[in-house]
């Protein structure tokens, strides 16, 4: 008798025929080829040549080919869940990053403000010798700490990521809000919104300084550094500011010059300012908050107003 080398078969007691291996193999077997191999088993042992035979048929390899998917492939259930949970540890790993570089750059913020130390330099572009304390340290830092250096690195890409996808996504709001630093310098800060795959995103693009806040120059501002980046403001369809009259007037204000532009650009009072008018209104209805932060202000005008003044307050 020939011996028959087959892992996909096996020798059952009752009935003394082989068959494919296990339950689960049988299930893989090919519908149609001969009975004795797929349904009721082999007991013509004197003719076990045909073994050779039936290896090199079509209903063989099909089924042998079947069963070796089922058995070394996972559930599509696993798959998912190794998938997920690969995605997951992914986004742990960008957690922990992302906390240690913020954990580098609040150090820096802390030790600059201790010193009481300007931040921003001059120029600040790469041509420059001296970028400001700030920018200073985190270079100078970022050479002994492979994340900080990574994450600085790899920053100009996340940011061409950031601008892609505002062109994708073709229509988008913008968030603009001006404010007067310590340097007595006004700084225009401009935010884009946008949705991405179903989630609204809102990110910072730029920080600017304004010699003046009149409309048209931060029309210019605005305008200029959307076009710098190839974004359409004729795309532009909404626009969220305070409200003061450089920005939401009706006709003369930053929100009426864009809508020349892009007439769709919907202007929205900024909820946050808002809620500061209706708090300023309501403690203006309360005798003693009035008279509190009444005085709290007129105080804070007294120390500041004088440097002698504001140096005994800081003594003592």
């Amino acid at each position: 008798m020939a011996e028959v080398p087959s892992d996909l078969m096996n020798y059952s007691y009752d009935p003394s025929a082989p068959l494919p291996t296990g339950k689960e193999s049988r299930d893989h077997v090919a519908s149609k080829g001969d009975p004795a191999f797929i349904k009721v088993g082999f007991g013509n042992w004197k003719k076990s040549e045909v073994f050779s035979k039936h290896e090199k048929s079509d209903c063989h390899r099909h089924s042998s080919q079947a069963y070796r998917q089922w058995k070394y492939q996972k559930p599509v259930d696993h798959q998912i869940s190794e998938e997920a949970a690969k995605q997951e540890s992914y986004r742990q790993q960008l957690v922990r990053t992302n906390r240690s570089v913020i954990g580098k750059i609040f150090d820096v913020v802390r030790t600059v403000g201790k010193l009481n130390l300007p931040f921003r330099g001059r120029r600040e572009d790469e041509q420059s010798m001296n970028k400001g304390v700030f920018k200073e340290f985190i270079t100078h830092i970022a050479k002994s700490d492979i994340v900080l250096q990574n994450h600085l690195t790899t920053s100009p890409a996340f940011w061409m990521k950031f601008i892609r996808r505002v062109k994708e996504a073709k229509f988008y709001a913008i968030i603009a809000d001006e404010t007067l630093d310590m340097s007595q310098t006004e700084q225009l800060s401009l935010l884009v919104r946008f949705v991405w795959n179903g989630e609204v995103e809102e990110r910072l693009l730029a920080m600017m300084s304004m010699n003046e806040t009149i409309a048209e120059a931060l029309f210019e501002a605005v305008t200029q550094k959307l076009q710098q980046h190839g974004i359409d403001v004729a795309h532009l369809r909404g626009q969220c500011y305070d409200g003061a009259n450089n920005v939401a007037g009706v006709h003369t204000g930053l929100q009426a010059r864009i809508k020349e532009v892009s007439p769709s650009a919907l202007l929205t009072h900024c909820y946050a300012h808002i809620l500061n008018l209706v708090i300023v209104d309501t403690m203006s209805k309360n005798k003693i908050a009035r008279d509190f932060f009444g005085t709290l202000q007129n105080l804070y005008v007294f120390i500041q107003s004088c440097p002698k003044r504001h140096s005994a307050y800081v003594k003592n």
